[in-house]
């Protein structure tokens, strides 16, 4: 049994980052920048003063980082990072869907009269192949 003395040590970098609402593609371009060894050691140098302000993505970024290669996470909440880019990207205020936007035309070849059909959709259907016995 853990005392409250101790702290559980996880290997620094193995760290996951919590979904926090169709964060996952966020997540997923932290998880490479995080493995960017050259990056990393920049981010993990950095001090900064008082005087710098919360709302400031790089002194999010390094605290991130710093975070989740400390060896004291397992996983690690983005909030912070995930608010200061909705600033600035309002589509990832709030937990909006993304969504795929597809445009087609069809040009007639008797009078080039071109149709154009926009369509919008949040869900990509995928076929799966049928498993046949043998």
């Amino acid at each position: 049994m853990q005392t409250n003395n101790q702290s559980t040590l996880y290997t620094p970098g193995l760290c996951g980052l919590i979904n926090i609402g169709n964060t996952c593609f966020m997540n997923s371009a932290l998880q490479c920048l995080s493995n960017i060894p050259d990056l990393t050691q920049w981010a993990q140098c950095q001090n900064f003063q008082s005087t710098i302000q919360y709302n400031d993505i790089i002194y999010v970024y390094t605290s991130l980082i710093k975070a989740m290669w400390s060896g004291d996470n397992n996983c690690f909440n983005p909030q912070d990072i995930k608010q200061i880019v909705s600033h600035s990207a309002p589509i990832f205020t709030d937990y909006e869907l993304f969504h795929i936007h597809t445009q087609s035309q069809v040009t007639c070849s008797g009078c080039n009269f071109i149709d154009t059909t926009d369509e919008i959709t949040t869900f990509l259907p995928l076929p799966l192949p049928l498993q046949t016995s043998t």
